[in-house]
């Protein structure tokens, strides 16, 4: 593939991103010619990113291309990405077959394998993702393995996976109490998290404020009566 690239910008650089692997680049002056290696497998796609420099702007300006190869094995997947939600779920990814092309198989990288599973039909993978119940989002890659029924030959087919970070939020996130003190209540929507019940009050409320939760997210506190003359404040992590 030959692209004439129109820019006066300078220094003009290429990424191959996800093409690492099978392809290869040339850039003389504004031409970029593209070369990709022999596909023994199936389709596949990787985006190209051209950048030039901008002295006017001080900036970088750059142009993503989608490149695309026909495979040896006709077949491919979509979605080929998936996103989900912190609290997991089941999504489906469809498998196109061509002529003596079979699914296979399903399969979860190393990194996935705690939090994703995979369930194959005849042309089609079921992936479910467990609840996110870290601070982090994560990843990972689910393979559809086809095969040439005349040929033997099998080809992994990735499919990205990204899960949103766990979140959980409170209500209501203050309490007021009266001279007197006693004991009022919160809630934590936990969301996908399972809460701990580990409580712990700030240095401000040692020995005059308690706190303990429930399983279910309840969090009691208990504050002592205030003799002094001001108010006092505390915050319960």
């Amino acid at each position: 593939v030959v692209v004439n690239i129109l820019t006066s910008m300078d220094p003009i650089t290429i990424d191959l991103n996800d093409g690492k692997d099978w392809l290869d680049y040339d850039l003389d002056k504004r031409t970029l010619t593209i070369t990709a290696k022999e596909n023994k497998g199936a389709q596949r796609t990787a985006t190209v990113t051209v950048s030039a420099w901008s002295s006017k702007h001080s900036g970088i300006n750059a142009t993503k291309l989608t490149i695309r190869q026909d495979g040896a094995i006709n077949a491919s997947v979509a979605p080929s990405a998936l996103t989900f939600q912190a609290n997991g779920g089941t999504q489906k990814v469809n498998v196109t077959l061509g002529a003596g092309v079979t699914l296979t198989g399903a399969s979860v990288s190393e990194d996935a394998k705690k939090w994703l599973i995979v369930e194959k039909g005849s042309n089609f993978v079921n992936v479910t993702a467990m609840p996110n119940t870290t601070v982090q989002q994560r990843e990972g890659t689910v393979y559809c393995e086809v095969t040439n029924n005349d040929t033997g030959e099998m080809v992994e087919m990735p499919v990205s996976v990204t899960q949103e970070i766990g979140t959980a939020s409170i209500e209501p996130a203050s309490l007021l109490f009266a001279a007197n003190g006693g004991v009022q209540q919160t809630k934590i929507n936990m969301g996908s998290f399972t809460y701990c019940g580990v409580l712990e009050v700030s240095s401000e409320g040692k020995g005059w404020t308690s706190a303990t939760a429930d399983t279910d997210g309840t969090v009691n506190v208990t504050v002592e009566p205030n003799a002094q003359s001001a108010k006092r404040e505390c915050t319960v992590n």
